[in-house]
């Protein structure tokens, strides 16, 4: 099934308009007063998902493959057990993806993952991402291009810790001067509800 990264593609790639709608002025373009129906994203992109489960699953299927579509157990070095019925093979290959972490922070129940971020119902109108690899900055392009306010707490002086060194710097850069505000060797202490917001102490 798609990941978590092609759902957050489908999102990027919907709320990159804002920058196409402002680039279109310095061509000769008057667009009019643009705006996002986050709502109507998020629908957006649960469709296309859909659409790309069954594509996949049509692939498999085509293919040969048979799916079986329950919670596997390792038995041995050549044996799975899958709904109570064993399968063997010379080799198997575990690829399970993987999930996003909560930082062991006290309050850090009350954040949620980029997993729930893809499924907000409204746009929320400040954002705090706490880390800067490549998923934190895919979403705070997403909802800085949606026009909230983030805000991206990182370890390191720059983003994408592990990369290229001209690119982070780069990309750092040009994700300040868009409007994001990149708290360089900052740590999240602390998280705690303040009425309808939370707060983050660092």
């Amino acid at each position: 099934t798609p990941s978590c990264v092609c759902q957050v593609r489908v999102t990027v790639y919907g709320s990159h308009f804002a920058h196409d709608f402002a680039d279109a002025a310095g061509f000769g373009w008057t667009v009019g007063e643009a705006s996002l129906d986050w709502g109507a994203l998020v629908a957006a992109k649960d469709r296309e998902i859909d659409r790309l489960n069954g594509v996949y699953k049509r692939l498999l299927r085509d293919s040969g493959v048979t799916v079986l579509e329950a919670r596997g157990k390792i038995v041995d070095p050549h044996t799975v057990e899958v709904g109570g019925k064993r399968y063997t093979a010379k080799y198997i290959l575990v690829a399970t993806g993987g999930r996003p972490q909560k930082p062991a922070v006290p309050g850090a129940h009350l954040g949620i993952t980029s997993n729930e971020a893809l499924d907000l119902k409204a746009l929320p109108r400040r954002v705090v991402i706490v880390g800067g690899g490549y998923i934190g900055v895919e979403f705070a392009g997403i909802f800085n291009a949606a026009g909230a306010k983030v805000t991206m707490l990182i370890r390191g002086d720059a983003v994408l810790r592990g990369f290229d060194g001209d690119v982070r710097s780069a990309l750092t850069s040009e994700m300040k001067k868009s409007g994001i505000e990149i708290k360089c060797e900052s740590f999240a202490r602390d998280i705690e509800a303040r009425g309808d917001a939370l707060s983050v102490l660092t």
